[in-house]
């Protein structure tokens, strides 16, 4: 397990991780979430990772007026709302533009 983020929310923790995607839904990594009533877990995996979520390296991030996002990768950093439920997209992935380079 690399590069997993964890939030809680209305009592709960979740737990966003890379999740290898089932042949049948195309080849790569999605997002797998995994709830708990308890930082320290036990953690219960959903089975499935989130719905046209296909990247890496997510990171969950909940504003100031309870709306939910989460970013991560794949070629590009992409961000989404959430629904209340956070195992839902709100949101179609947009591709998040103007971010710096590396030079060279």
């Amino acid at each position: 397990m690399w590069a997993p983020d964890c939030i809680l929310r209305n009592g709960k923790y979740y737990f966003y991780f890379p999740a290898t995607v089932k042949a049948s839904v195309g080849r790569g990594f999605g997002i797998g979430v995994a709830i708990s009533d308890k930082p320290q877990g036990p953690f219960v995996p959903q089975p499935e990772p989130l719905k046209d979520v296909h990247g890496i390296d997510p990171n969950v991030f909940i504003d100031n007026d309870g709306q939910a996002y989460i970013y991560y990768a794949q070629g590009n950093i992409y961000a989404a709302k959430l629904k209340e439920n956070m195992l839902e997209l709100a949101s179609e992935p947009k591709i998040l533009g103007d971010l710096p380079r590396q030079n060279g």
